[in-house]
């Protein structure tokens, strides 16, 4: 569905940053997937395929960004206008099966952008190149930590996202994976996840402050 608007999009996206056409496609693929016939079917019996309704369910922090960053919130409407423009295109409009009535309201595609800036995954290859960026509602789940038992990867072929423990795991532990990069200091990690994620992290190492002296000083290996 998407290559029928391809120019269309690619044209809006001509004199964007970046980061803003990421969201843009982004955003027309989860809205698609709103109005697209239903994915149950047979072929896809026991695979599991993200669907509109469970992006919408993962946290937004609608207040805590309208408070912290309005002009995100503001880049945000200028982003599902324009999706929402694209979207109602003739070529679209003439494909057959699609649900024009179940097309998400503006307010709605403001929502699912708030969804994704916490919950979307940089895909990356294994030369850690990135690819792109990906939406995974079941990996979404799993929480923060600054002492990781666990860390994302994706098949080189599928883009399936993998968990994979790199230390031994107690039956009955939480699997916890690091938002962020955590060559860093206690208070330079709590200042970017309460930023981009709207926590406070309490974990054993920010609680002890292990390693903040040498991270500080240059001397940590």
């Amino acid at each position: 569905l998407e290559c029928s608007i391809a120019g269309e999009v690619a044209a809006q996206c001509k004199f964007m940053p970046e980061i803003a056409q990421q969201d843009l496609r982004m955003l027309i693929r989860v809205a698609l997937m709103r109005i697209s016939p239903s994915s149950d079917a047979p072929e896809l019996q026991g695979v599991f395929v993200a669907r509109y309704d469970e992006v919408l369910r993962m946290p937004a922090h609608l207040d805590e960004t309208t408070l912290k960053d309005p002009d995100r919130m503001d880049g945000n409407r200028m982003l599902a206008d324009a999706a929402l423009k694209l979207l109602d295109s003739r070529k679209l409009r003439a494909k057959k099966g699609l649900d024009w009535a179940r097309l998400p309201a503006l307010e709605d595609l403001v929502k699912v952008l708030c969804c994704l800036a916490c919950n979307d995954f940089s895909i990356w290859d294994e030369l850690i190149l990135p690819l792109g960026l990906g939406v995974y509602p079941l990996g979404a789940l799993l929480n923060h930590s600054c002492e990781p038992n666990c860390v994302l990867y994706y098949a080189p072929k599928t883009h399936a996202q993998v968990i994979r423990t790199i230390r031994h795991v107690k039956e009955g532990e939480e699997l916890c994976h690091p938002y962020i990069d955590l060559a860093c200091t206690t208070p330079e990690r709590r200042a970017k996840l309460d930023a981009s994620y709207h926590f406070r992290c309490d974990c054993s190492r920010c609680a002890a402050g292990t390693l903040d002296h040498r991270l500080a000083s240059g001397t940590a290996e």
